[in-house]
């Protein structure tokens, strides 16, 4: 059956009928009916139809004061269910968990709802206090909470079940410590500013490590007009150029280290050498996976660098992103698959 279109008049008789009908009622049992059925799973809701209901939900979830522990929790519970996540209250402490198969996120608070800590625990380790989400939830911020939620759930956006997430985790956490690793090797200090040297002549560039919904990144490269303004304007810091260490899914399989690859170092004519393990089966894992270095803005490089990279490091490289050719026919824009550009 065609669902019926409602116009503007059929709207006006609704509102007419809801005003009679709750004229006569309380304030606070309406809004106690308004609660209730904001409560309600709202999973039935993919229909284009309930769109509109479903924004209105939202509209009044932000509309509403935080001022009690029911109200944290249940913003906190909704907020999970956007986003695909599981939610609960533990029923002897005023602590609410937000969870998943491969995390959780552990928020304590006060009989208030004043949160007193945030701890996030990935699969295997232990809970670790995230001041970042403590800080968006004491300022009620739940739009820039949402967004840290998303991000850590996008760690394990992998094809397979738990088991190869938690390999697929396990070579992203090996990759990372092998950076930091390389970016520790000794060299010659150049710029008295430890940041700008380590972006100029660092190993890796300046790494930023993976925190909370955060991926590692690496700055790679700073002008010389921002190194000149840092110098003159001791406090201020101008971002360079940065990319994201990432672990994505992928169709085919690729073998990628769940462990270390960095042994040890030993002198070398003056210098500190390190071993580099080979991808043996001791050390690594064929997955649906791939590391990825994702721009956050698209960005024009040259196909003849990438080539060069191919020749040099002997490694395929691809992109999962769409690509825009320009005027030059030697020149690509690589931008991230989910952006507009």
């Amino acid at each position: 059956m065609k669902q019926e279109t409602k116009t503007p008049l059929h709207i006006n008789a609704l509102m007419v009928k809801l005003r009679s009908k709750y004229a006569e009622k309380q304030w606070n049992e309406t809004f106690n009916l308004v609660r209730r059925c904001m409560d309600k799973s709202t999973s039935g809701f993919g229909l284009a139809s309930n769109q509109p209901l479903l924004g209105c939900l939202e509209g009044l979830q932000k509309a509403l004061n935080v001022t009690s522990l029911t109200a944290m929790a249940t913003r906190l519970e909704t907020i999970a269910k956007q986003k695909g996540l599981g939610s609960h209250q533990s029923p002897t402490e005023p602590t609410c968990y937000i969870t998943s198969d491969m995390f959780y996120l552990e928020v304590l608070m006060e009989p208030s709802g004043e949160v007193l800590d945030v701890k996030v625990a990935h699969h295997g380790e232990a809970p670790v206090t995230c001041e970042e989400l403590i800080k968006l939830l004491r300022l009620k911020n739940f739009e820039d909470f949402s967004k840290k939620l998303e991000g850590l759930s996008s760690l394990y956006h992998i094809h397979g079940d738990s088991e190869t997430k938690i390999k697929t985790y396990l070579a992203l956490q090996s990759l990372e410590t092998d950076l930091m690793k390389m970016s520790r090797f000794p060299r010659p200090v150049v710029n008295t500013n430890p940041r700008i040297d380590a972006i100029l002549h660092g190993r890796v560039g300046n790494l930023v490590p993976r925190r909370e919904g955060n991926p590692m990144s690496i700055e790679y490269f700073i002008t010389p007009y921002d190194q000149l303004e840092e110098q003159m304007m001791p406090g201020l810091s101008c971002y360079g150029n940065k990319v994201l260490v990432t672990v994505d899914g992928t169709i085919i399989l690729h073998k990628l280290p769940v462990a270390s690859l960095i042994e040890d170092s030993q002198q070398v004519e003056n210098e500190r050498a390190s071993l580099f393990r080979g991808l043996d089966g001791a050390v690594s894992m064929d997955l649906p996976a791939c590391f990825f270095l994702k721009f956050p803005e698209p960005f024009p490089i040259l196909t003849s660098f990438i080539e060069n990279i191919q020749r040099l490091t002997g490694s395929v490289i691809f992109c999962p992103y769409r690509v825009a050719v320009l005027e030059n026919p030697d020149s690509i824009l690589l931008g991230h698959a989910s952006t507009n550009n």
